[in-house]
């Protein structure tokens, strides 16, 4: 009986062992596959070093081309701007932002090979007024994409949509020296059915001329902040917005031709920061604006309001307006 116990013992170690070598051996492999995609999108990805309009939300210190100093021979999870899941080794985050990478990026780029990205920053650089790849499909896990002020242009692609996980998305423009970025209707309607987790929506600067505001109406409820600044946004924004149980920050301004009033009654909800400018919301200066008790910025510069603000608000040291 000892000896059949002994054996059993010695065999469950060995399976152990056996799976340790064998995930050890996955992870290697994972490794060196990410490691030989990243060198080549480095190799092959240009870098500009002319300054740009795209590098001005950039600090000083953060802007230089990360990827350059990329050595070969070190671990791929320990290069600036790259972040691996622990557990698995797999390469889960890639921040690029402000790396002065310039031009297209190729359908067949390297960077497409990176399936388990969960994060993706390539905003503030320079691609040089080519589209937005189709091919960030392939990346099925990710939930945060940043692509803010990188000179795209033309359409945002309705393949960004399938993207079902997304917490984030962030494909604001620097309207003073960037191409134009168009938002159509198919595209924001793939938005409100697709991306059903999304709690941050940064569209400012992209045109949206052909998207009626009703869209918004069915964005996710667990929206935290919503910017559509500058957006050629026009007709009856929906009031509902307003009463989002989530919804922190809302920007809105310079949309010159969009319409609404602010809730009159029930109007309760954590917002935060509330930018309406340069619109054409009117109406009574509503009381209800004063049971938002988390406002700390109101802007309603430039709009059509009759009545006085609040007086709450005006003495309120937590709110500047």
């Amino acid at each position: 009986m000892g000896w059949l116990m002994w054996s059993c013992q010695l065999l469950c170690l060995q399976l152990v062992l056996l799976h340790s070598l064998s995930f050890a051996l996955l992870v290697f492999s994972t490794s060196h596959e990410q490691s030989s995609a990243l060198l080549h999108f480095k190799f092959k990805q240009l870098f500009s070093f002319v300054e740009s309009g795209a590098y001005r939300s950039c600090d000083t210190q953060l802007h230089y081309p990360k990827m350059k100093y990329w050595k070969e021979d070190i671990d791929c999870c320990t290069r600036e701007g790259v972040t691996c899941d622990m557990v698995t080794g797999h390469l889960i985050g890639l921040d690029l932002n402000c790396s002065w990478l310039y031009g297209r990026i190729p359908s067949n780029s390297s960077l497409f090979l990176l399936s388990h990205l969960k994060k993706l920053n390539l905003a503030s650089n320079d691609f040089n007024l080519s589209e937005i790849p189709f091919n960030f499909v392939r990346f099925p896990s990710l939930i945060h994409l940043i692509l803010s002020s990188s000179n795209f242009y033309c359409q945002v692609p309705f393949e960004i949509t399938h993207l079902s996980k997304l917490i984030s998305l962030d494909l604001a423009v620097n309207g003073l020296d960037e191409g134009v970025l168009t938002l159509k209707t198919p595209v924001m309607e793939g938005i409100v059915h697709n991306l059903t987790e999304l709690e941050e929506l940064v569209l400012d600067d992209v045109t949206m001329s052909t998207v009626g505001p009703g869209y918004l109406t069915n964005l996710s409820s667990s929206l935290t902040l919503l910017s559509i600044s500058v957006c050629q946004s026009h007709g009856s924004f929906p009031e509902n917005i307003f009463h989002f149980p989530n919804l922190r920050t809302l920007e809105l301004s310079g949309n010159y031709l969009l319409t609404c009033s602010f809730p009159k009654v029930n109007w309760s909800s954590p917002l935060m920061y509330l930018d309406v400018s340069s619109t054409q919301f009117s109406g009574e200066m509503s009381d209800s604006i004063e049971n938002l008790k988390s406002l700390e910025h109101l802007d309603i510069r430039s709009c059509m309001f009759i009545g006085s603000i609040p007086t709450s608000l005006v003495i309120s040291h937590s709110c500047h307006i």
